[in-house]
């Protein structure tokens, strides 16, 4: 009886002697955590900065500075997101040490912040710099790991948790503003799909209607429901990108197709369309129609449409809410500049409407039931 009571006393001692020391630990003052910046003197180098790149096992992507755009090497020099390039630099530069980690190169692929050429890799190294190749930062990142990341510096063995993520790939389409251009639906007139074995589809309407009119339709066929004719008249609006290259020294296969779009103020949009390697691929080219040029110039003097909208394009500022009559020649110039050089990859939905057939507008008619003669009676 008396072990059992020195047992218990014991337990109770224990138990207030542990309590006693999370009240002192609570009470204590606690100990602040100095955040050391990765780049001291990054920030205040930011202005000095004219390259970026981004190196992985998939690619390499560099991004140099003419004049106040970035401009993506890979893809032909099309313009980069600023927004994009600001948010990378300012990241990096916010970047601070939470906590070292691991040492030991062999441990390195568990933060994925090996380098970039071993197996398996799939850390990312970014390098910025000045005009002159000096390099201002340079860093490989690894995973995210909360609100942080794993990250180490080129050439050395120090791994850190860091305070904030980096958003950075080798992928172009990463940096690119994916809405390439929107020209309201509104504004089209006709449509031209010419494919290289001589099908045709040809779509119109006249100004003020709704719904286009297939144009050829056989004797023995009718057209399809409004929906699937329609459709292929927003092919130009809200036109996004998957992917961009430059178009020097790019050829499209024989089996690409032609596709004309007019406005009724005389816009003219050609795109020729193919999938190549798996790509839907499409180049643009802008033109003036004379005709329909004059005719709107002789018109009444109102905007094409009352919601008719001048083309937007990679991130150009929104146009003034009310309507206007559009400069179609100084459109053009502006369209052809900003998206002729280059060949885009487009999303499986517009190619879709680029490839249409005869087929996909007109259906058989349907067959009358023969008439039967009535027998005469006698």
């Amino acid at each position: 009886m008396r072990n059992r009571n020195l047992l218990i006393l014991a337990f109770i001692t224990v138990v207030i002697l542990v309590a006693a020391s999370i009240s002192s630990q609570n009470r204590a003052p606690q100990t602040v955590v100095s955040l050391s910046p990765l780049f001291p003197e990054l920030k205040n180098q930011i202005n000095s900065a004219t390259q970026l790149s981004v190196e992985s096992a998939e690619g390499t992507i560099n991004i140099n500075k003419q004049d106040d755009k970035w401009l993506i090497t890979e893809a032909g020099n099309y313009p980069a997101r600023f927004d994009k390039i600001k948010q990378t630099v300012l990241a990096l530069a916010d970047l601070k040490q939470v906590s070292q980690k691991t040492s030991t190169p062999s441990l390195f692929s568990e933060l994925d912040v090996a380098d970039i050429h071993a197996e398996n890799s799939k850390a990312r190294l970014l390098t910025l710099k000045d005009a002159s190749g000096n390099v201002l930062a340079s860093l490989i990142v690894g995973r995210d790991a909360g609100s942080g990341a794993y990250v180490r510096k080129p050439q050395t063995n120090e791994t850190w948790l860091t305070n904030g993520k980096l958003d950075i790939s080798s992928d172009v389409v990463a940096w690119v503003e994916q809405n390439l251009l929107d020209i309201a639906d509104d504004r089209i007139f006709d449509t031209r799909l010419d494919h290289p074995d001589g099908k045709v589809v040809s779509i119109t309407r006249a100004k003020g209607e709704k719904d286009f009119t297939v144009l050829d339709v056989p004797k023995d066929k009718q057209t399809k429901s409004g929906y699937f004719v329609n459709q292929i008249g927003t092919i130009l609006s809200n036109l996004t990108i998957e992917n961009v290259k430059a178009r020097q020294g790019f050829t499209f296969p024989d089996t690409a197709i032609k596709t004309t779009i007019r406005t009724y103020g005389g816009l003219v949009a050609t795109i020729v369309t193919a999938n190549v390697d798996g790509a839907n691929v499409i180049s643009l080219d802008f033109n003036v129609d004379e005709a329909l040029l004059t005719a709107a110039a002789a018109a009444p003097a109102t905007p094409e449409q009352p919601a008719a909208k001048e083309a937007i394009v990679i991130g150009e500022p929104a146009k003034d809410a009310a309507p206007k009559p559009i400069d179609v020649r100084k459109e053009v110039a502006d369209l052809n500049s900003r998206v002729g050089s280059w060949v885009y990859t487009i999303t499986s939905a517009k190619y879709g409407l680029l490839v249409k057939e005869p087929i996909d507008v007109i259906q058989d008619k349907p067959v009358e039931p023969a008439k039967t003669k009535e027998k005469k009676p006698g």
